[in-house]
């Protein structure tokens, strides 16, 4: 994942991390870090982690399509 974010930084491409800690190695690598700290249970992050990604989708479906909502 680091080597992914590494080289997407290099090539210009924006780089959005979701991660479980603050100051991680890939949050900075980031452009944009979305952090989820939910102790040290990697199943609570990644719950947090799947309602980040629906509000997300959701954010991006009211903008492209207003008239579903």
């Amino acid at each position: 994942m680091l080597a992914v974010a590494d080289y997407a930084s290099r090539h210009g491409i924006h780089v959005i991390a979701l991660t479980g800690r603050p100051s991680s190695t890939l949050g900075e690598l980031s452009d944009t870090e979305i952090c989820t700290p939910a102790g040290q249970y990697a199943d609570r992050v990644q719950e947090l982690h799947i309602q980040v990604i629906h509000i997300l989708i959701e954010l991006v479906e009211r903008e492209l399509f207003p008239e579903n909502y």
